[in-house]
């Protein structure tokens, strides 16, 4: 049984993309080179999920090459890869999670000068 193909317009609308940043994932090799009928770019209907892959990893910081190790990498090496950018990603999420506290705080703080504001924490020595 063939799968269903999609045109570049039927991947974006189901992918919540744009034609163009499919065909930028195309060329930095994050999805294969579309097959081509009568001229026309087809995509096959796994490269929905591909792509929500790869929009996923992009909000969340990864780079280009990043995602394309990912991606294609063997199973026993994306688990390494994937364990790595888990820890990247919980300190992100720690200090995320201060500057959320931050912000509450300063949005009940009256303090007039944020530099004499104890709410705001000195900048740590390197």
């Amino acid at each position: 049984m063939q799968r269903e193909q999609l045109a570049i317009g039927e991947l974006a609308r189901r992918a919540h993309a744009t034609p163009s940043a499919i065909r930028f994932y195309e060329r930095r090799g994050l999805l294969q080179p579309a097959a081509r009928i009568s001229g026309r770019r087809v995509y096959d209907v796994a490269d929905v999920h591909r792509l929500g892959v790869i929009q996923l990893c992009a909000r969340a910081g990864f780079r280009l090459d990043e995602i394309a190790a990912l991606l294609e990498a063997p199973r026993r090496r994306r688990t390494t890869l994937a364990a790595a950018k888990r820890a990247e990603l919980d300190d992100v999420i720690r200090t995320a999670r201060r500057a959320q506290r931050l912000l509450d705080g300063l949005m009940d703080c009256g303090c007039v000068d944020l530099d004499q504001c104890t709410l705001v924490p000195p900048p740590r020595a390197r």
